[in-house]
């Protein structure tokens, strides 16, 4: 009886102490924009960029990923509830950002920036290819499945 109860509560403690994982947001994502919510302003590539901003998510509460400038690894994230994500920590190399970049990785640390604990988490919704992460500060951005 006592094994029996030991095992439940371990089962429990595991399947409570996870966010769960949703594998359609787990994948190689394309941003596309970024929308300035202060101004109304779309954001998008600069004439002459060469290559793409990508994030790629794993359904392991993990991401890495790239701007133009940048190469972004060893991210985490959780799904605190349906709809809603909350990007971690990530290690970042350091170069100089253009504004579709900046932004990007704005919407990236939202959490980190706010001065709540715990932080409002980004909304999130994907439409067949296309996933939208709204923050909670100042920009949201529309990815597309690469």
């Amino acid at each position: 009886m006592r094994i029996f109860l030991l095992f439940s509560i371990l089962i429990m403690a595991v399947a409570c102490s996870k966010e769960s994982a949703n594998p359609e947001l787990a994948g190689t994502w394309r941003l596309l924009e970024v929308k300035d919510k202060s101004t109304g302003q779309t954001i998008t590539y600069p004439a002459g960029s060469n290559g793409f901003i990508l994030l790629h998510i794993k359904a392991d509460g993990s991401f890495s990923g790239n701007t133009l400038k940048n190469t972004l690894d060893s991210g985490t994230y959780t799904l605190p509830e349906t709809g809603k994500v909350n990007f971690g920590t990530f290690a970042m190399t350091k170069i100089a950002e253009n504004e579709l970049g900046t932004a990007f990785l704005t919407v990236l640390m939202s959490c980190n920036l706010q001065s709540l604990y715990p932080c409002a988490p980004s909304g999130y919704s994907i439409s067949g290819k296309r996933l939208e992460i709204r923050s909670a500060l100042r920009y949201d951005m529309m990815l597309v499945r690469n």
